[in-house]
């Protein structure tokens, strides 16, 4: 009975090691109120008047935030007819050093989260004849989307995690 007891216990461990979740960015967790993320964010301010980002709201947004080693903005985003935090999006102050922190940040979220569901990179070319260049990793779990997301255009980018509620999915 006891070897059985131990078997069943370490597969639970396993399982819940294979398919970890986030419900949520840090101390922010889907469906808290605004009122809730400011107080577990008490650097966050209100953004007046909301800035509208792929059809959420963001209105909050705090800065600095740790994302890994590198300094980050934190943007908290709410539906348009509710107080339910559904999003949050981090851009990476890396000026610098894009390439660096990309590469680390996929490192961390796929040590955490496992090997990405996709990735993707993209070349445009603005109307100068610029190279435009996007990559992106995705991490589908439980309750969230993660999309890590690198832009690059002639010396001038950006680095940003979006980390967006998704309904829960038990096969994950």
């Amino acid at each position: 009975m006891k070897p059985l007891l131990l078997l069943t216990a370490v597969a639970a461990v396993a399982s819940a090691q294979a398919n970890p979740d986030a419900t949520g960015w840090s101390a922010a967790t889907w469906g808290m109120t605004a009122q809730q993320v400011q107080a577990a964010f008490p650097a966050a301010r209100a953004v007046n008047p909301p800035e509208k980002d792929t059809g959420l709201f963001i209105r909050l947004a705090s800065s600095p935030v740790q994302l890994g080693t590198f300094p980050a903005k934190a943007e908290f985003e709410f539906p348009p007819d509710r107080d339910y935090l559904s999003a949050v999006q981090v851009s990476v102050d890396a000026s610098r050093n894009r390439p660096d922190a990309f590469e680390s940040l996929k490192s961390s979220l796929t040590e955490k989260y496992g090997r990405p569901t996709s990735s993707d990179s993209v070349t445009d070319y603005n109307t100068f004849g610029n190279a435009i260049v996007t990559k992106s990793v995705i991490w589908r779990v439980k309750s969230s989307m993660i999309t890590l997301t690198w832009i690059e255009a002639t010396s001038v980018g950006m680095v940003l995690v979006r980390y967006a509620e998704r309904k829960p999915d038990p096969t994950l």
